[in-house]
């Protein structure tokens, strides 16, 4: 029971991860849109650069956000599939996205000290920061447990050849038959 509510967890994990993408995504285009209509407007030259800085920043969210879209899917179908390898890029974009969020809260701590910001306000940016590193570490732990669940499960179904020894006819890996009548465990 334990590892299928796990897997509902994950599938749930999976599906709420597409659909704030999908928001985030939405938002993107729609900032990339009245960015262009303002810049096209209102910009002088001298701060094209900055223009173009914030279209390159707002696409590369808009394609970090697609591609953690289609991402998520795969997970999902990894989790509902139990194929193991399908949760893999997942895990490996929200591992890199924890630790680079990791950074981000220690260097904005520091930042926040050079500048010379409010105690008050440099506590409170750091305590939201860590606790947003908290939660993305208790919604990545589950679903790396559930990954080395689904990778071991695969890895001694029958028939799989595990060290170099094929399990599938092996007369070793059969069950031990017990007879009533007799004390001793007898293979059928």
């Amino acid at each position: 029971m334990k590892c299928w509510s796990r897997s509902t967890l994950g599938v749930i994990i999976g599906i709420l991860n597409i659909l704030i993408y999908l928001i985030v995504s939405i938002a993107m285009i729609g900032l990339l849109q009245s960015l262009k209509s303002h810049l096209d407007a209102t910009v002088p030259e001298h701060k094209t650069e900055t223009a173009k800085m914030s279209t390159i920043i707002l696409s590369t969210v808009l394609a970090v956000c697609l591609a953690m879209i289609i991402v998520s899917g795969i997970l999902i179908m990894g989790i509902v599939k139990r194929h193991h390898k399908f949760m893999v890029p997942w895990l490996v974009l929200s591992s890199l996205g924890f630790i680079c969020d990791c950074g981000r809260v220690i260097i904005t701590l520091i930042m926040n000290f050079i500048n010379g910001n409010d105690p008050l306000h440099i506590l409170m940016v750091f305590v939201l920061g860590v606790l947003m590193c908290a939660l993305e570490a208790l919604i990545l732990w589950p679903i790396y447990t559930l990954w080395h669940d689904i990778h071991h499960e695969n890895k001694v179904k029958p028939g799989h050849i595990v060290g170099g020894v094929h399990y599938e006819n092996d007369a070793a890996s059969t069950p031990l038959q017990y007879n009533v009548y007799t004390s001793t465990p007898q293979k059928s």
